[in-house]
């Protein structure tokens, strides 16, 4: 067999050789220079070589059919022809057709019609590589596999992932841009366009999430939600507000609800809600009658301020004097707080004049309640105190007033007392002069 294809092999290579169904091979043990069969193309099967006797020859054995064992060095001396249709069959090994060719073999003839071509690969036992029953390129890494072919058209791309099945990957039918972690997502793409995006909640099925045709600022919890965004413009954390029908109002106008604990109001179903009104307690210091005055407030036994009438050209009125001596001088008075009382008080008015047109008087206040059951002589609240100074111009009316009075211990519907003192050591109180009282004003709120 070996020596078979030695034979094909020389065949390419040899001048006079051409092969055809008229001119046969014979094998021989014979020198090349000894004599030739004429009309033969002999085969030396002990140097391996091959020579032709003449340029024409006639078949032999046309059809027939030779056996023998093997063609090696040394055996067969006796010539064998194979004619056109006829076969060598080499001990089992396949049977070898004589076949008309010339030159390279062609493909009509089972070659590839090329003398550069090689097949490596299969070693052990016989492969089949199929091929269309049509002319096409053979695809090989000697050139990238274009679109048109069905690759990429791209040597540095590569598909990784699928493990154990078939996976599909589905394009579009028009050229676009594969999305890849290589570059940001834009808006156009369906993306976001900022690599420090993402969203997260729904677990189990799909999940809408709407945003408007226009270009917006998303509302997050990262800063409250303005009242032009629909919220309230403050970060009530831990706050809520809970709706069970609808609320609406009306009106440009600032609405405030203050509470001051735990609140429970029910509202009538129709009607106007009333607002916080401010009450006022007024208290004139003394009245006086043809003369004869006597204090509008209650008085202690010793240190009381003196009643005096005050005779105008047109008005009458009472003061109670407040002497520049030693002592705590002072006087008293109380008021019942309203059923719906806001917790809010304010000496609005402390109305006194002086005949000294320099220094300044400190006027005290001090206060308590007395409730239902409650002892009529409760303690007092610590003083609180404003300091006044006299006006540049002898017994004009000189208005003080105490904000935010301390009502600690008071509720409303309970029995509101005040002590109003003045005590000359005060470090403040440098008038060096009466402080004439000529009346109270308290202002407190109540909700009806």
């Amino acid at each position: 067999m070996k020596k078979l294809l030695s034979l094909i092999v020389c065949l390419a290579g040899i001048a006079l050789a051409q092969l055809s169904p008229a001119k046969p091979i014979r094998f021989v043990v014979a020198d090349p220079s000894g004599a030739c069969t004429a009309n033969y193309l002999q085969y030396n099967t002990v140097l391996g070589t091959l020579w032709g006797c003449a340029t024409t020859w006639t078949q032999v054995g046309g059809g027939a059919t030779v056996a023998f064992s093997n063609i090696t060095a040394g055996t067969n001396a006796a010539a064998l022809v194979v004619g056109t249709g006829g076969s060598l069959a080499t001990s089992g090994s396949g049977t070898i057709t004589a076949t008309a060719f010339s030159g390279i073999l062609p493909g009509a003839n089972g070659g590839t019609a090329n003398g550069f071509f090689a097949v490596t690969g299969p070693a052990t036992s016989l492969k089949t590589f199929t091929f269309p029953n049509a002319s096409a390129t053979v695809l090989t890494t000697n050139a990238l596999v274009t679109g048109a072919q069905g690759g990429v058209n791209n040597g540095f791309f590569e598909v990784t992932g699928p493990a154990t099945s078939t996976k599909t990957f589905t394009f579009p039918n028009a050229s676009a841009t594969v999305l890849t972690t290589n570059a940001l997502v834009t808006g156009a793409q369906g993306g976001v366009n900022n690599a420090f995006f993402e969203v997260t909640g729904p677990t189990t099925s799909t999940k809408t999430f709407t945003f408007p045709n226009a270009s917006a600022t998303v509302l997050t919890d990262n800063a409250a939600v303005t009242g032009a965004q629909g919220g309230t413009g403050v970060a009530n954390t831990s706050k809520t507000i809970t709706l069970g029908g609808n609320l609406t109002t009306s009106g440009g106008f600032t609405t405030t609800l203050t509470v001051t604990a735990n609140t429970s109001v029910t509202l009538p179903t129709s009607g106007t809600l009333l607002a916080t009104i401010t009450n006022y307690t007024n208290y004139s210091a003394a009245t006086c009658q043809a003369g004869a005055c006597a204090p509008g407030l209650n008085t202690p036994t010793t240190l009381a301020p003196a009643a005096t009438a005050v005779y105008g050209t047109n008005t009458i009125y009472g003061v109670l004097d407040f002497p520049d001596t030693a002592g705590v001088y002072n006087i008293q008075g109380h008021f019942r707080l309203p059923l719906y009382w806001t917790g809010t008080m304010d000496l609005t008015k402390i109305t006194w004049r002086t005949s000294a047109t320099s220094g300044s008087v400190v006027w005290q206040l001090q206060t308590a309640c007395i409730a239902d059951a409650e002892t009529g002589d409760p303690s007092f609240n610590a003083a609180q105190t404003v300091t006044d100074a006299a006006k540049g111009t002898t017994l004009q009316w000189n208005d003080a007033a105490i904000a935010s009075v301390t009502v600690t211990g008071c509720s409303a519907d309970e029995e509101f007392f005040f002590k109003f003192i003045r005590d000359n050591s005060h470090a403040s109180d440098n008038l060096a002069a009466t402080a004439q009282l000529i009346g109270l004003q308290f202002a407190y709120t109540r909700t009806q």
